[in-house]
C-alpha cells in the first residue's frame, strides 16, 4: 500500500493504526493456544498469516485475514475522535453499541448497557477497554496526562468499570503516545506509572490487582514465563491486568515491529489483542519495521478506513499541542 503522508507524525500514526489490524489478524489464530500447540497446530511457530484454527468450540471462527474487536472498536472510536474533533463519550457509545455483538463480545449485552449511551459500568476485567484506546493516545502528548486519562476513562467505562480494566487502557494510551513523542522505554515506563497516579483519584470498582506490581513483574520474569504464569491461574492475558504487562515485556525486548508482533503472537493466550497493543507501540515508534505487505493483506480482506483517518487524528494532536503552550 503506497500512502503520502504530509509529515512524520501521520506515518507513524497511520503504521501504529494499521500494525493494530495487522497484529489482530495475524495474532487471532494463536488465540486460547498454549506457546507449543500453536506450532503442533500451524506446522512451526506463526510467521504470517494463516486461517485461523479455533482452539475450542467456544471460540469464534474468523477467516483468513479478518480483524476482529480490537481493530473494530479501535477504528470506531478513530471515527467518532475525527468527525467531532474530541471525544464525546455517548457518541463512541452509540458507535460502540451499533457495531453488535460480534464487536463486542458481550461486553454490551446487558439491556442496560446496549441502550443507553449514558451507561456506566461497575465491572469488567477484560481487554476491551484496552484495545480500543490507541487513538486517545494519538491525539494527546504524554506530557499532557490529565486530559488523557480523564478521556481514557470517559471511554472506558462504557464497558469496563474496574480499576485495573481502566488502569490498563491509561497506560496503553499513554504507551502510545509516548511513543509517538519518541521517549525512551524508561520513560515511557515512567509516564505510564503517573497516568495510573492521575487515574487513582477517579472512583472505580476495586478488584484485588495491583497494575503496577503486574508491570514489575513481568519485566522481571519476561514475556515467556508471566505469560505461562498467567495460563496457570486461568487467566492467560484475557484479562487487561495480564495483557498489558504481557504488552510491555515484549515492547521492553523487541523494537522492530515485524518481530514484535511475531512474539506477541506466537506466545498464544489473547494473543490478537497482545499482538496488535504490541503492534500500534511498536509502529508508532519505528513505522518503517512495519511490512507494507502486511498491511496490503489486512486491507485486501477487510473495510477499514485507518488510511483516512491518520491524519485526522494528526492534525487534532498538533491542534492539542498548540493549545496546551498558549
Amino acid at each position: 500500500m503506497v500512502v503520502m503522508l504530509a509529515t512524520s507524525l501521520q506515518r507513524r500514526i497511520h503504521a501504529a493504526l494499521w500494525a493494530t489490524a495487522v497484529g489482530d489478524a495475524l495474532g487471532n489464530a494463536a488465540v486460547g493456544y498454549w506457546e507449543e500447540r500453536i506450532a503442533e497446530q500451524y506446522g512451526g511457530p506463526l510467521s504470517g498469516f494463516v486461517t485461523p484454527v479455533p482452539a475450542s468450540d467456544q471460540r469464534s471462527r474468523w477467516d483468513y485475514g479478518e480483524v476482529t474487536d480490537d481493530s473494530i472498536t479501535t477504528q470506531a472510536v478513530a471515527t467518532s475522535i475525527a468527525e467531532n474533533g474530541r471525544v464525546i463519550r455517548q457518541d463512541i457509545a452509540r458507535q460502540l453499541i451499533a457495531l453488535g455483538p460480534k464487536y463486542t463480545r458481550g461486553a454490551i449485552s446487558k439491556p442496560k448497557a446496549a441502550n443507553d449511551v449514558n451507561y456506566v459500568a461497575t465491572s469488567g476485567r477484560g481487554n476491551g477497554a484496552c484495545g480500543r484506546v490507541a487513538p486517545i493516545g494519538m491525539i494527546h502528548r504524554s506530557d499532557d496526562l490529565e486530559q488523557l486519562v480523564d478521556d481514557v476513562f470517559s471511554v472506558s467505562t462504557i464497558t469496563h468499570g474496574t480499576r485495573s480494566a481502566v488502569g490498563a487502557a491509561v497506560v496503553t494510551a499513554t504507551l502510545i503516545s509516548g511513543s509517538l513523542d519518541g521517549l525512551s522505554f524508561p520513560r515511557l515506563l515512567e509516564r505510564s506509572f503517573q497516568a495510573l497516579d492521575l487515574l487513582d483519584t477517579y472512583t472505580l470498582t476495586e478488584d484485588e490487582c495491583d497494575l503496577r506490581d503486574e508491570i514489575r513483574t513481568a519485566l522481571r520474569v519476561g514475556p515467556q514465563a508471566f505469560s505461562r504464569a498467567a495460563a496457570k491461574r486461568g487467566e492467560w492475558g484475557f484479562h487487561a491486568s495480564e495483557c498489558v504487562p504481557l504488552v510491555i515485556a515484549v515492547v521492553q525486548g523487541v523494537a522492530d515491529c515485524r518481530q514484535a508482533i511475531l512474539a506477541a503472537a506466537n506466545l498464544g493466550g489473547d494473543a490478537d489483542s497482545t499482538a496488535a497493543l504490541v503492534g500500534s507501540i511498536t509502529a508508532a515508534r519505528r513505522p518503517e519495521t512495519l511490512p507494507d505487505a502486511w498491511v496490503r493483506e489486512v486491507d485486501k480482506h477487510n473495510r477499514l478506513s485507518f488510511t483516512r483517518l491518520a491524519p485526522a487524528l494528526s492534525r487534532l494532536r498538533e491542534c492539542n499541542e498548540a493549545l496546551a503552550t498558549t
